[in-house]
């Protein structure tokens, strides 16, 4: 592997030997010497020329660093990231989230772990494994320790201990200790899952409590940082005109303020400005927005913040799936809506589960009725580049939204949307179990039966869904580490084993 760094001027060397030991263990060596370009280029064409006869030397993969190497019944294999984003910056120092990754097989012939020729049980053990989906919520850094606090990174007075990383908060800390013996290493980098403890982590039906060690399961740990960047008046002569940045966005804050006296709050901001161009245009514009809502909003009280909403809607609606652009808008309008809410004069029907009850008996003279309207207060502003077309669509859906809500409000439709079914069906593997209806202890008997089997599929989910997450992670911790004569994780009547990994 040739490791360089950020300016691309100097390189580094790292051998990983493709043969076993006679222990079964994998061979990783660091060439200590700092290759300069030319260097660099030397040395691989040199290696080129001597493996001339067995097919030379050709590119395999580009990665952004390494996640670790991991081994289950037929050798091992390389974990690479192959994609990152940069989600934050603490004091200079770019924290990057893990977008995509790739593993190789890295003894043997075959390089990609998608070889069709090994056995059952290891295709079953690469599939568990990655089941840990490193593109959702893993980040790592290569200048900032983001397993310790920004006191202990502050507060470190020998130069030995910075690169002391807090291993409780190290995901990757088995599979980088299958390859270096010494994680200060300067090819070792730690990733953390938030700010998720690795010590008995797991699946919340499978993992709870605390355990021999003093683990609690699932622990989180939770750091705050506030930084206090003051902003000051800029000074310029006022005998020539100077195009220079307002800190304060003067213009915008009256903008806003005319919002606030028209219409109240909460004001909903939803700026549908390109995040992406070939050739950046117009997205050099919603950072500088994006600013000015942050900064105003740190002036003005908790209730009164204003809510910033972005989304690239052009590039949504490039992509194959057109109904997810009408889906998301309609969210944004629920949410807004429920926000604001909407003027209604006059006699308001109670829309609930009595209503319905009585309507369905042919008995609508015992209708309730509201007295009072209600009123609107706040606002959803809207806007694109021009505030045309996309503008346009966004205003047409949020009165769409509206109309339904307000047909609702005069009795004339049953009801205008059910989001919390959606949900409940990506987040727990089955519908609402608990309707309105539920909890109002009035619903028909269809209802009832329709709580039991949906209690019925989630517990089906949980229970199936949760036993092969816990063997992701166990694998991915080295909570299991499968021996070719040793029982298989999936035969073991639960998750708890003897081996164990050192904390320190």
């Amino acid at each position: 592997m040739v490791g360089s760094g950020a300016d691309e001027d100097s390189f580094r060397i790292l051998k990983i030997d493709r043969t076993l030991d006679s222990n079964g263990s994998l061979s990783v060596t660091e060439d200590q010497t700092l290759y300069s370009r030319q260097e660099m280029m030397e040395l691989l064409s040199m290696i080129e020329s001597g493996n001339a006869a067995t097919g030379g030397l050709r590119r395999v993969a580009s990665c952004f660093g390494i996640v670790g190497f991991v081994k289950f019944l037929e050798g091992y294999y390389m974990i690479l990231i192959t994609k990152r984003s940069a989600v934050a910056l603490i004091g200079g120092h770019y924290i990057y989230h893990i977008d995509d990754t790739l593993i190789l097989g890295i003894s043997g012939p075959s390089e990609r772990f998608s070889d069709r020729t090994r056995s059952s049980d290891e295709a079953r053990y690469i599939q568990s494994f990655c089941q840990v989906d490193l593109s959702k919520n893993f980040y790592f850094s290569y200048t900032y320790d983001i397993t310790n606090s920004l006191q202990r990174n502050m507060t470190c007075v020998n130069q030995q201990q910075t690169k002391r990383y807090n291993e409780m908060f190290m995901w990757n800390n088995f599979l980088l200790r299958n390859g270096f013996e010494d994680l200060n290493n300067v090819w070792c980098l730690p990733i953390i899952m938030d700010s998720r403890s690795r010590l008995f982590a797991g699946a919340r039906f499978l993992k709870r409590g605390v355990n021999d060690e003093g683990f609690v399961a699932n622990e989180i740990e939770t750091e705050q940082i506030v930084n206090d960047a003051n902003t000051t008046l800029f000074e310029y002569p006022h005998s020539r005109f100077v195009n220079y940045v307002d800190p304060y966005f003067s213009a915008t804050s009256l903008h806003f303020s005319d919002l606030f006296e028209r219409y109240g709050h909460p004001i909903i901001v939803l700026n549908l400005i390109k995040s992406k161009e070939k050739t950046p245009r117009e997205g050099i514009l919603l950072p500088e927005f994006r600013d000015a809502v942050t900064y105003l909003n740190t002036h003005l009280p908790e209730e009164m913040k204003m809510v910033y909403v972005e989304w690239d809607m052009a590039r949504a609606n490039k992509s194959d799936d057109a109904q997810e652009v009408v889906a998301c808008l309609e969210r944004i309008a629920e949410d807004g809506l429920g926000m604001t809410g909407f003027f209604h004069a006059g006699r308001e029907p109670y829309l609930n589960a009595v209503r319905r009850a009585e309507l369905e008996a042919g008995d609508s003279t015992k209708l309730p009725t509201r007295i009072l309207g209600r009123l609107q207060t706040g606002i959803t502003r809207t806007n694109c580049i021009d505030c045309l077309d996309r503008t346009n669509a966004a205003q047409f859906m949020i009165g769409k939204c509206a109309l339904a809500h307000q047909l609702y409000a005069l009795g004339v439709i049953a009801s205008p949307h059910d989001h919390g079914d959606t949900i409940a069906l990506q987040y727990g593997g089955s519908h609402l179990v608990n309707t309105m209806e539920t909890y109002r202890k009035i619903g028909h008997w269809t209802s009832h039966s329709r709580d039991m089997i949906e209690s019925i599929r989630r517990y089906y989910s949980n229970s199936f869904t949760d036993a092969e997450k816990q063997y992701a992670i166990n694998l991915f911790l080295g909570n299991f580490r499968p021996t070719p004569n040793g029982p298989k994780i999936w035969d073991l009547p639960s998750d708890y084993t003897s081996t164990t990994i050192p904390t320190s």
